[in-house]
């Protein structure tokens, strides 16, 4: 079908003091200045030469007189000279017909086939060419000047959360909690998700997590959110069932805007919640500086099964990481206007990916240990399995899976404002000579939102459990190390 649909004057033009054509298009000069009001520029399709009233509205006169607009704005305001804009008698049609062929006229003469459509394909190239921001390797066209203020912008997501050595402190300042033997999983255990057990005997798994925004989206910013939180209950072997909303909406918005806001972020969250039987049961609601979105996520143990705990990482184990790294890097480009669209299109589609599918397969596998990759990044999280269950953690950097782009915006030295605090935990890290230098080093620190698992795989069992992932759920999923007895240090980075 071909909907054919003719431009329309703006309703501004209606105004008595404004000249138009009798079709109610703005009259202009050659100057591309009101008739009357020589302080008032139009082009495009709202605007007629007054001396070529027969220029049809077609976006090519506007894109030739968009030149002669900016200079005479500009040199109205300063006193100068003003350009004349000469309309052209006619201009090239190419029309892609959709099957490899093109129909062309100009002049009343008419060309159609695949030759038209290369042209035409040539052309349009080379017109969006000269608008293009970023070269194949996301970095700055030649020409394009960096955004202003990229540098001071802080970054949203998992990698705005409170630094691991801060945490440390501030909770070693509290008292003990209160002891209750119905905890399974508690404070003390600093695992990923706390575990409840019920007089009945059930097991409640049930976790918390809120972010800033990381981008204007808020429908993906409520989806994401949503999709970090039930990672937590995932990472320990548990089926989500209810969730509660706190949504931190901007204060500065009108009162509108804000409640379109949350309509967007609870609809993004319903997104990632209804797909998995996730009742979204109630919340809360404040307004504050910026937006900030989280959720408390419950959750159940199929089959009476214990908790995959974090203690739980054995000597022999083959560890699988479920996601590919690099989200808090490409955040950071992207925020900057230096991430590559298609960089983008991975980014977006690993976020809102959960990972209820995963644990379904890990536990099918007989995993006995999990843990999310969240805003410590893998080293962090290696870290802290490693020291819960008194182990060493091998990573091989040659077998870390990165998003598209994440390599790039790293080696041009683009991190997450985040990344500093998490490289601090190299000191605990022994890295190999050869890995020191490895373009992959980086990965480790980077601060993931809505990260993967990282499951500690039975050897014999690791590679039936890697091809199930590749095959279904996670086709990036890759082994990226091995759980030895504890020595040197906690976690071992090889190249």
């Amino acid at each position: 079908m071909v909907w054919a649909t003719g431009a329309a004057p703006h309703d501004v033009l209606r105004a008595p003091a404004v000249a138009t054509d009798p079709r109610g298009f703005a009259l202009v000069d050659d100057h591309l200045a009101l008739l009357g009001h020589p302080d008032v520029f139009a082009a495009g399709d709202c605007a007629v030469p007054a001396a070529a009233t027969w220029v049809p509205r077609a976006g090519v006169y506007a894109v030739r007189a968009g030149g002669v607009l900016a200079h005479n704005l500009a040199a109205r305001a300063a006193g100068r000279p003003l350009l004349t804009w000469r309309p052209q008698r006619d201009f090239l049609t190419l029309l892609n017909l959709g099957d490899g062929a093109a129909v062309a006229s100009k002049w009343g003469l008419v060309a159609a086939g695949p030759a038209m459509m290369r042209w035409k394909d040539r052309i349009d190239r080379r017109f969006v060419e000269r608008f293009r921001v970023l070269a194949d390797d996301g970095a700055l066209a030649p020409g394009v000047a960096p955004m202003a203020g990229a540098d001071a912008m802080v970054c949203g997501g998992c990698a705005a959360k409170l630094g691991r050595t801060e945490l440390e402190r501030a909770l070693a300042r509290l008292a003990a909690p209160l002891a209750d033997p119905s905890v399974v999983l508690g404070a003390a255990d600093g695992d990923d998700a706390a575990a409840v057990a019920l007089p009945g005997g059930d097991t409640v798994v049930a976790s918390v997590d809120a972010f800033r925004a990381f981008c204007d989206d808020d429908f993906l910013v409520g989806r994401v959110a949503a999709v970090n939180a039930l990672t937590d209950l995932h990472a320990k072997g548990a089926v989500p069932r209810w969730a509660l909303a706190n949504v931190t909406l901007r204060e500065d918005d009108p009162a509108a805007a804000r409640e379109d806001a949350l309509v967007q972020v609870l609809a993004g969250a319903r997104a990632a919640l209804d797909p998995l039987g996730v009742a979204l049961v109630g919340g809360h609601t404040t307004v504050g500086p910026e937006l900030a979105v989280g959720f408390a996520v419950f959750g159940a143990l199929p089959g009476g099964a214990a908790p995959l705990a974090l203690r739980g990482f054995a000597p022999g184990d083959r560890l699988l990481l479920a996601k590919p790294l690099g989200t808090g890097a490409l955040l950071a480009a992207h925020r900057q206007g230096l991430a590559a669209g298609p960089w983008v299109d991975a980014l977006e589609a690993a976020l809102v990916t959960t990972q209820d599918e995963v644990m379904a397969l890990a536990r099918a596998h007989g995993v006995a240990a999990a843990t999310d990759i969240t805003g410590f990044g893998l080293a962090g999280h290696a870290l802290e399995a490693a020291e819960k269950s008194g182990v060493t953690l091998a990573l091989h950097l040659d077998a870390l899976p990165a998003l598209p782009g994440a390599l790039a915006v790293l080696r041009r030295g683009i991190r997450s404002t985040f990344h500093p605090d998490n490289a601090r935990a190299a000191r605990a890290l022994l890295i190999a000579p050869d890995a020191a230098a490895h373009p992959a080093l980086d990965l480790l620190f980077d601060p993931q939102t809505a990260g993967g698992l990282l499951l500690a795989a039975p050897a014999d069992r690791a590679d039936a459990l890697l091809a199930a992932l590749r095959a279904g759920p996670a086709p990036e999923a890759a082994e990226i190390g091995v759980v030895g007895s504890r020595g040197a240090a906690p976690v071992v980075v090889t190249a």
